[in-house]
């Protein structure tokens, strides 16, 4: 199984956030059992570390994201995807950017905890956290 996860799972695991870190932490120990594959897009890094860095510092922000290149690979992002998500029929130019890095990658799922984004109609399947588990 290869997943992409969105920005708001890793923040999940990485924070605690109460009630979502779970399933988001048990993906994590996947990936670092090779259980799963996980990817990032290079975008979902870039805003994981500016957010990690503006809450908890850039010395934390830094042990993060050396933590996640150990666990997970980084899909790539480049012109022609975002010009597909922007022309795209999705609202969410963010959301439409994942679903595109997820195809080009050839992945089988996209995990989110974004309730719009599980409701998209997309040719990749959206899933959220716990029902990857």
């Amino acid at each position: 199984m290869k997943a992409l996860l969105d920005t708001n799972v890793v923040l999940d695991a990485m924070t605690g956030r109460k009630g979502l870190d779970r399933s988001a932490q048990q993906i994590f120990e996947l990936a670092a059992n090779e259980k799963i594959d996980v990817y990032l897009s290079a975008n979902t890094v870039s805003d994981i570390y500016y957010i990690l860095k503006r809450q908890q510092g850039a010395v934390r922000a830094h042990e993060a994201l050396s933590y996640i290149f150990s666990l997970f690979s980084i899909a790539s992002v480049d012109d022609t995807d975002c010009y597909k998500a922007f022309s795209s029929d999705m609202d969410d130019f963010e959301d439409a950017l994942l679903v595109e890095c997820a195809i080009k990658a050839g992945l089988d799922v996209l995990v989110t905890g974004d309730k719009e984004l599980l409701r998209a109609q997309t040719s990749i399947k959206i899933v959220p956290p716990s029902e990857l588990i």
